[in-house]
């Protein structure tokens, strides 16, 4: 697919396998030069995305792109 959607994608794992399912995310992007779109409430996992938005009042805001 062009792009893969990942939703709360680390929500119900504990932090070994979170760590493990981003990991895979991070090499596919890099082997396969993949798209994702990733959901999370998580500053953290936020982190790792070349470009972040945040939705503010209903509105997508961009808040970092590297």
């Amino acid at each position: 697919p062009d792009i893969l959607l990942a939703d709360e994608p680390t929500g119900n794992l504990d932090k070994e396998t979170g760590i493990r399912v981003l990991d895979l995310f991070k090499k596919i992007q890099k082997d396969l030069d993949q798209t994702f779109f990733l959901v999370t409430h998580n500053e953290e996992i936020a982190k790792i995305a070349e470009i972040n938005y945040r939705l503010d009042n209903g509105k997508l805001i961009n808040v970092k792109k590297t």
